[in-house]
Protein backbone atom coordinates (compact mmCIF):
# COMPACT_ATOMS: atom_id res chain seq x y z
CA UNK A 1 0.00 0.00 0.00
CA UNK A 2 1.42 3.36 -1.09
CA UNK A 3 0.86 6.32 1.24
CA UNK A 4 1.34 9.95 0.25
CA UNK A 5 1.93 13.26 1.95
CA UNK A 6 -1.22 14.92 0.61
CA UNK A 7 -3.56 12.31 2.10
CA UNK A 8 -1.59 10.84 5.01
CA UNK A 9 0.90 13.65 5.88
CA UNK A 10 3.84 11.33 5.23
CA UNK A 11 5.17 9.24 2.35
CA UNK A 12 5.44 5.51 2.89
CA UNK A 13 4.92 1.95 1.75
CA UNK A 14 2.95 -0.40 4.02
CA UNK A 15 3.62 -4.16 3.87
CA UNK A 16 0.98 -6.10 5.81
CA UNK A 17 0.68 -9.73 6.83
CA UNK A 18 -2.85 -9.67 8.30
CA UNK A 19 -1.59 -9.61 11.88
CA UNK A 20 -2.46 -6.30 13.57
CA UNK A 21 -0.67 -6.94 16.88
CA UNK A 22 2.48 -5.04 15.82
CA UNK A 23 3.94 -3.02 12.96
CA UNK A 24 7.51 -1.80 12.46
CA UNK A 25 8.23 1.62 10.96
CA UNK A 26 11.49 1.52 8.96
CA UNK A 27 13.71 4.43 7.94
CA UNK A 28 17.06 4.37 6.15
CA UNK A 29 20.09 6.66 6.25
CA UNK A 30 21.54 9.79 4.72
CA UNK A 31 21.17 8.50 1.16
CA UNK A 32 17.57 9.70 1.33
CA UNK A 33 14.67 8.56 -0.82
CA UNK A 34 12.45 5.64 0.01
CA UNK A 35 14.17 2.69 -1.71
CA UNK A 36 16.46 1.89 1.24
CA UNK A 37 13.58 2.03 3.70
CA UNK A 38 11.54 -0.24 1.44
CA UNK A 39 14.38 -2.79 1.33
CA UNK A 40 14.63 -2.80 5.11
CA UNK A 41 10.85 -3.05 5.54
CA UNK A 42 10.66 -5.88 3.00
CA UNK A 43 13.33 -7.84 4.89
CA UNK A 44 11.24 -7.70 8.07
CA UNK A 45 8.05 -8.39 6.13
CA UNK A 46 9.60 -11.56 4.73
CA UNK A 47 10.25 -12.62 8.33
CA UNK A 48 6.55 -12.23 9.08
CA UNK A 49 6.59 -8.75 10.63
CA UNK A 50 4.25 -6.10 9.18
CA UNK A 51 6.36 -3.10 8.20
CA UNK A 52 5.96 0.49 7.07
CA UNK A 53 8.77 2.10 5.05
CA UNK A 54 8.82 5.88 5.52
CA UNK A 55 10.67 8.48 3.44
CA UNK A 56 11.80 11.62 5.21
CA UNK A 57 13.77 13.52 2.57
CA UNK A 58 14.99 13.52 -1.04
CA UNK A 59 11.77 12.46 -2.75
CA UNK A 60 9.25 14.49 -4.73
CA UNK A 61 6.99 14.58 -1.67
CA UNK A 62 9.61 15.35 0.99
CA UNK A 63 12.36 17.88 1.71
CA UNK A 64 15.25 18.06 -0.78
CA UNK A 65 17.93 17.91 1.95
CA UNK A 66 18.42 16.36 5.38
CA UNK A 67 17.86 19.60 7.25
CA UNK A 68 15.30 20.40 9.98
CA UNK A 69 13.23 17.33 9.12
CA UNK A 70 10.08 17.40 11.30
CA UNK A 71 9.80 14.54 13.78
CA UNK A 72 6.04 14.94 13.31
CA UNK A 73 6.42 12.73 10.22
CA UNK A 74 6.77 9.78 12.58
CA UNK A 75 3.86 11.03 14.67
CA UNK A 76 1.68 10.95 11.55
CA UNK A 77 2.95 7.48 10.62
CA UNK A 78 2.29 6.12 14.12
CA UNK A 79 -1.17 7.68 14.16
CA UNK A 80 -1.99 6.10 10.80
CA UNK A 81 -1.01 2.64 12.07
CA UNK A 82 -2.99 3.05 15.29
CA UNK A 83 -6.07 4.09 13.31
CA UNK A 84 -5.55 1.04 11.13
CA UNK A 85 -5.86 -1.16 14.20
CA UNK A 86 -2.26 -2.01 15.11
CA UNK A 87 -1.93 -2.64 18.83
CA UNK A 88 1.78 -1.80 19.14
CA UNK A 89 4.25 0.07 16.97
CA UNK A 90 8.02 -0.14 16.78
CA UNK A 91 10.62 1.79 14.83
CA UNK A 92 13.82 0.68 13.10
CA UNK A 93 16.35 3.20 11.88
CA UNK A 94 19.70 2.81 10.19
CA UNK A 95 22.57 5.34 10.47
CA UNK A 96 21.06 8.84 10.22
CA UNK A 97 17.72 7.06 10.34
CA UNK A 98 18.78 5.55 13.68
CA UNK A 99 19.29 9.08 14.97
CA UNK A 100 15.79 9.89 13.69
CA UNK A 101 14.31 6.72 15.23
CA UNK A 102 15.79 7.32 18.68
CA UNK A 103 14.71 10.97 18.65
CA UNK A 104 11.21 10.09 17.48
CA UNK A 105 10.77 7.55 20.26
CA UNK A 106 11.69 10.18 22.87
CA UNK A 107 8.79 12.35 21.72
CA UNK A 108 6.20 9.80 20.56
CA UNK A 109 5.26 7.33 23.31
CA UNK A 110 3.37 5.09 20.86
CA UNK A 111 6.77 3.97 19.50
CA UNK A 112 7.26 1.28 22.13
CA UNK A 113 10.03 -0.83 20.55
CA UNK A 114 13.18 0.82 19.17
CA UNK A 115 15.93 -0.69 17.03
CA UNK A 116 18.84 1.56 16.07
CA UNK A 117 21.40 0.16 13.64
CA UNK A 118 24.74 2.01 13.41
CA UNK A 119 23.31 4.50 15.90
CA UNK A 120 24.06 8.06 16.90
CA UNK A 121 23.90 9.33 20.48
CA UNK A 122 23.51 12.99 19.49
CA UNK A 123 21.81 15.28 17.02
CA UNK A 124 24.29 16.38 14.39
CA UNK A 125 24.19 19.24 11.94
CA UNK A 126 22.03 18.77 8.87
CA UNK A 127 23.21 18.39 5.28
CA UNK A 128 22.61 20.37 2.14
CA UNK A 129 21.48 18.55 -0.98
CA UNK A 130 25.19 18.21 -1.84
CA UNK A 131 25.95 16.53 1.52
CA UNK A 132 27.76 19.54 2.95
CA UNK A 133 27.19 21.26 6.29
CA UNK A 134 23.85 23.08 6.29
CA UNK A 135 24.47 25.31 9.30
CA UNK A 136 21.15 24.11 10.73
CA UNK A 137 19.91 21.16 12.72
CA UNK A 138 19.00 17.86 11.10
CA UNK A 139 15.65 17.73 12.93
CA UNK A 140 12.83 19.86 14.27
CA UNK A 141 9.95 19.33 16.68
CA UNK A 142 6.82 21.45 16.87
CA UNK A 143 8.40 23.93 14.49
CA UNK A 144 11.59 24.43 16.48
CA UNK A 145 15.02 23.13 15.37
CA UNK A 146 16.68 20.79 17.85
CA UNK A 147 20.09 21.62 19.36
CA UNK A 148 22.87 20.04 17.31
CA UNK A 149 26.60 19.46 17.10
CA UNK A 150 28.18 21.51 14.29
CA UNK A 151 30.27 19.53 11.84
CA UNK A 152 33.10 22.02 11.53
CA UNK A 153 35.45 21.33 8.64
CA UNK A 154 33.04 19.26 6.55
CA UNK A 155 34.02 20.97 3.33
CA UNK A 156 33.61 20.04 -0.31
CA UNK A 157 37.38 19.50 -0.49
CA UNK A 158 37.31 17.02 2.40
CA UNK A 159 34.43 15.04 0.89
CA UNK A 160 36.14 14.88 -2.51
CA UNK A 161 39.42 13.77 -0.91
CA UNK A 162 37.62 10.92 0.87
CA UNK A 163 36.05 9.80 -2.38
CA UNK A 164 39.36 9.95 -4.26
CA UNK A 165 41.01 7.77 -1.62
CA UNK A 166 38.12 5.26 -1.75
CA UNK A 167 37.75 5.57 2.03
CA UNK A 168 34.44 7.33 2.42
CA UNK A 169 34.29 7.50 6.21
CA UNK A 170 34.29 10.24 8.80
CA UNK A 171 34.84 8.44 12.14
CA UNK A 172 37.90 10.57 13.00
CA UNK A 173 35.96 13.76 12.32
CA UNK A 174 32.93 12.58 14.29
CA UNK A 175 35.12 11.78 17.30
CA UNK A 176 36.30 15.40 17.26
CA UNK A 177 32.76 16.72 16.85
CA UNK A 178 31.53 14.55 19.74
CA UNK A 179 34.03 16.26 22.04
CA UNK A 180 32.65 19.70 21.22
CA UNK A 181 31.02 21.86 23.94
CA UNK A 182 27.65 21.35 22.21
CA UNK A 183 27.58 17.57 22.72
CA UNK A 184 25.76 17.59 26.07
CA UNK A 185 22.99 19.86 24.87
CA UNK A 186 22.68 17.89 21.62
CA UNK A 187 22.58 14.46 23.28
CA UNK A 188 19.44 12.47 22.52
CA UNK A 189 17.39 12.10 25.74
CA UNK A 190 17.00 8.35 25.25
CA UNK A 191 15.78 7.91 28.83
CA UNK A 192 12.44 9.35 27.61
CA UNK A 193 11.82 6.33 25.36
CA UNK A 194 8.78 4.27 26.41
CA UNK A 195 10.00 0.77 25.62
CA UNK A 196 12.91 -1.60 25.00
CA UNK A 197 15.91 -0.48 22.97
CA UNK A 198 18.15 -2.62 20.74
CA UNK A 199 21.39 -1.11 19.42
CA UNK A 200 23.35 -2.73 16.58
CA UNK A 201 26.88 -1.44 16.03
CA UNK A 202 29.93 -2.28 13.96
CA UNK A 203 33.34 -2.20 15.61
CA UNK A 204 34.85 -1.40 12.21
CA UNK A 205 32.40 1.39 11.41
CA UNK A 206 34.26 3.88 9.25
CA UNK A 207 31.41 6.31 8.62
CA UNK A 208 30.99 7.30 12.28
CA UNK A 209 31.91 5.68 15.63
CA UNK A 210 28.68 3.77 16.14
CA UNK A 211 30.10 1.41 18.78
CA UNK A 212 31.26 4.30 20.96
CA UNK A 213 28.02 6.20 20.43
CA UNK A 214 26.06 3.07 21.30
CA UNK A 215 28.07 2.81 24.49
CA UNK A 216 27.17 6.41 25.31
CA UNK A 217 23.50 5.61 24.82
CA UNK A 218 23.70 2.60 27.14
CA UNK A 219 25.58 4.62 29.76
CA UNK A 220 22.95 7.35 29.66
CA UNK A 221 20.14 4.82 30.03
CA UNK A 222 21.90 3.19 32.98
CA UNK A 223 22.51 6.57 34.58
CA UNK A 224 18.78 7.32 34.43
CA UNK A 225 17.82 3.78 35.61
CA UNK A 226 15.93 3.07 32.41
CA UNK A 227 13.15 0.59 33.28
CA UNK A 228 13.00 -1.26 29.94
CA UNK A 229 15.27 -3.93 28.43
CA UNK A 230 18.37 -2.65 26.61
CA UNK A 231 20.81 -4.59 24.45
CA UNK A 232 23.84 -3.38 22.55
CA UNK A 233 25.23 -5.91 20.09
CA UNK A 234 28.58 -5.15 18.46
CA UNK A 235 29.63 -6.95 15.26
CA UNK A 236 33.12 -7.50 13.89
CA UNK A 237 34.15 -7.77 11.12
CA UNK A 238 31.31 -5.56 9.94
CA UNK A 239 30.89 -2.20 8.28
CA UNK A 240 28.64 0.78 8.86
CA UNK A 241 26.15 -0.89 6.50
CA UNK A 242 24.70 -3.10 9.22
CA UNK A 243 21.19 -3.29 7.80
CA UNK A 244 19.38 -5.67 5.43
CA UNK A 245 20.21 -4.03 2.10
CA UNK A 246 22.42 -5.33 -0.73
CA UNK A 247 25.86 -3.73 -0.87
CA UNK A 248 27.60 -3.14 -4.24
CA UNK A 249 30.93 -4.86 -4.78
CA UNK A 250 33.82 -2.50 -4.14
CA UNK A 251 31.83 -0.23 -1.83
CA UNK A 252 34.20 2.38 -0.33
CA UNK A 253 34.34 0.89 3.17
CA UNK A 254 37.50 -1.02 3.93
CA UNK A 255 35.66 -3.65 5.97
CA UNK A 256 33.38 -4.40 3.01
CA UNK A 257 36.35 -4.85 0.66
CA UNK A 258 38.47 -6.91 3.05
CA UNK A 259 35.72 -9.03 4.64
CA UNK A 260 32.75 -9.13 2.23
CA UNK A 261 31.51 -12.50 3.46
CA UNK A 262 31.77 -11.57 7.11
CA UNK A 263 29.97 -8.27 6.46
CA UNK A 264 27.13 -10.11 4.71
CA UNK A 265 26.96 -12.55 7.63
CA UNK A 266 26.87 -9.66 10.11
CA UNK A 267 23.95 -8.07 8.25
CA UNK A 268 22.06 -11.35 8.28
CA UNK A 269 22.81 -11.94 11.96
CA UNK A 270 21.75 -8.40 12.88
CA UNK A 271 18.45 -8.88 11.05
CA UNK A 272 17.80 -12.20 12.79
CA UNK A 273 18.58 -10.64 16.16
CA UNK A 274 16.24 -7.72 15.47
CA UNK A 275 13.42 -10.10 14.51
CA UNK A 276 13.90 -12.26 17.60
CA UNK A 277 14.18 -9.14 19.78
CA UNK A 278 10.84 -7.87 18.49
CA UNK A 279 9.15 -11.19 19.12
CA UNK A 280 10.65 -11.42 22.58
CA UNK A 281 9.40 -7.95 23.53
CA UNK A 282 5.90 -8.72 22.25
Amino acid sequence: MQLNVRKHQFQGTLMETGDRSFCLICVSGSEGGIIGAQMIARAFYKKGIPSLAVAYFKTRQTAPALCEIPIELMEHAAGFLLNRGYARIGIYGFSKGAEFALLSATQIPQLSVVIASSPSCCVFEGFTSKKLSAGRSSWSWRGLPLPYIPMDGLTKELVLAKKRNHEFGFSAEYNVWLDSPCSDQASIPVEQIHGPVLLLSARDDEMWPSEQMGQRIVARLQQHEFPYPVRHEVYSPASHLLCPIPVPIGFPFQAERMHPGACRAARASALDLAVSWIRQQL
